[in-house]
């Protein structure tokens, strides 16, 4: 019976699933993780392969492999908060940076100390920036900062308008039509109906050969967004009403800043917790660069059995 070291965590409520060095190839892993997600077994949203060796072994940087090759904020983000408890990011000193120090925003803990580092991620052609802040225990605040820039890139070639209060942005990785409800009533979640809607929408807005995909209902409010993700990932035929979604936050920034200046984002996800998405504003930075924020839980870790 195989065996495989694995942690599970919450980043921002977004129930994870990562595998420690499991000597699995694409497919082996998509067939593995449909399993590790049904609620019979671990139980998660999505799942992905942390291949990691300390960066003083010259082993080169960590990579993150997802289930269906697709790039996921939530999961670089929470294969973060385990690369710095396994020794594998550099240490900070001086002052937080500013898409940590709103660490309240989030309802994450007051951050002790802060790591630093770069990891390779499934869906991405480059690496993705972390910070890490936390006192080394089972909660910290985690920000990843995702480059969604091409040569030429303008927030009006990331974001598709496809009719009125329908947006398909598009990330590397990852597509996802975004539903403003003001226009489009929102399904029962309740029910089935919701995979109905979905369905529907996906077809409309071309999403069938994506290999991930999501459709984002959202809503604006007061003081930021909600969101309600329904994201499919084709290599493990699932489809979940995701508690929180890191790259639909990031769309919905990316809307956000298509018609407004831009500026700080607070995403509320159906799990209650809260993402807040940042513009870099380094001077090279594009459109599509972006810091993405919010809390990570660690909730279980040990070994699996298959």
């Amino acid at each position: 019976m195989p065996n495989f070291s694995f942690s599970k965590l919450i980043p921002g409520g977004n129930p994870t699933i990562i595998l420690h060095e499991p000597a699995l190839d694409a497919a082996a892993l998509a067939a593995l993780s449909a399993r590790l997600m049904d609620p019979l077994h671990l139980g998660g949203e999505q799942v992905g392969a942390l291949y990691c060796k300390a960066a003083d072994e010259g082993a080169g940087l960590p990579r993150l492999q997802m289930m269906g090759g697709e790039f996921c904020v939530n999961a670089s983000r929470a294969a973060a908060f385990l690369l710095a408890r396994q020794g594998c990011l550099i240490r900070l000193a001086g002052s937080l940076p500013d898409c940590l120090a709103s660490a309240d925003a989030c309802g994450a803990p007051a951050p002790g100390s802060v790591w630093s580092g770069q990891i390779l991620v499934s869906g991405l052609d480059r690496p993705v920036s972390v910070l890490v802040a936390g006192d080394g225990n089972a909660q910290a605040q985690v920000a990843a900062r995702v480059d969604c820039s091409a040569p030429n890139t303008t927030i009006d070639t990331l974001c598709q308008a496809l009719r009125p209060g329908v947006t398909l942005v598009h990330m590397p990785g990852m597509v996802h039509a975004l539903i403003d409800t003001a226009r489009h009533p929102l399904p029962d979640f309740e029910s089935n109906v919701w995979r109905e809607a979905s369905a529907r929408l996906r077809r409309e807005c071309g999403l069938g050969d994506a290999p991930a995909s999501g459709i984002i209902w959202f809503r604006q409010e007061e003081h930021g967004f909600r969101i309600w993700p329904a994201v499919e990932v084709k290599a493990t035929l699932s489809e979940h009403l995701e508690s929180a979604c890191g790259s639909a936050s990031l769309a919905v920034a990316l809307w956000r800043w298509q018609h407004t200046d831009a500026g700080p984002v607070t995403v509320l996800q159906p799990s209650g917790e809260a993402l807040r998405v940042f513009p870099d504003l380094e001077p090279d930075a594009g459109p599509g660069r972006v810091w993405i924020t919010g809390p990570v839980l660690l909730a279980a870790e040990g070994i699996v059995h298959i």
